[in-house]
């Protein structure tokens, strides 16, 4: 599972349609099994989770990584900007 943490003002439906083709498209993904996207919102943006098997367990690490690499070139390339968590204030006591 490989997740993205966007910003909240996104056209959803294009992320969704681009991190499952990503998730088709990887080498590491066992053949002809799904390719799962789940969305939801957080306090600072959306988050999806992108599902697939891979086809060596000792595979799993790379797959993530290229599934990482790819969906943020696609993300960037569409001119959505990541989420980023709110920080903590810090008090001086």
């Amino acid at each position: 599972m490989t997740n993205f943490y966007l910003n909240a003002d996104h056209d959803s439906a294009a992320v969704y349609q681009v991190l499952t083709e990503i998730g088709e498209i990887s080498s590491y993904r066992k053949t002809e099994s799904p390719v799962k996207v789940v969305a939801s919102e957080t306090p600072w943006g959306t988050c999806y989770k992108v599902k697939a098997y891979v086809a060596d367990s000792r595979e799993q690490f790379a797959m993530i990584t290229d599934l990482t690499i790819l969906g943020k070139q696609q993300i960037q390339a569409m001119g959505i900007a990541f989420a980023q968590a709110p920080y903590a204030a810090s008090r001086s006591d």
